[in-house]
């Protein structure tokens, strides 16, 4: 499970640096496992809509406080 995990972070990490579209084509995964990878590595527990409604995601990508 720890493979599995880490992996959660690398594609939840490169996602925030490239943006959902990119890290859907550079992973070959769907949008919704690429924002699941996101929430993980932020350790967010709700549901993408919420994530973004907290101000925490935008088109541009996290934002970084």
């Amino acid at each position: 499970m720890g493979k599995l995990k880490s992996a959660m972070m690398d594609i939840g990490h490169r996602a925030m640096d490239i943006g959902i579209d990119d890290a859907v084509s550079e992973f070959t995964m769907s949008e919704e496992d690429i924002k699941a990878c996101v929430l993980f590595a932020n350790s967010y527990s709700g549901r993408w809509e919420q994530f973004v409604a907290e101000g925490l995601w935008n088109e541009m990508g996290p934002t970084i406080h």
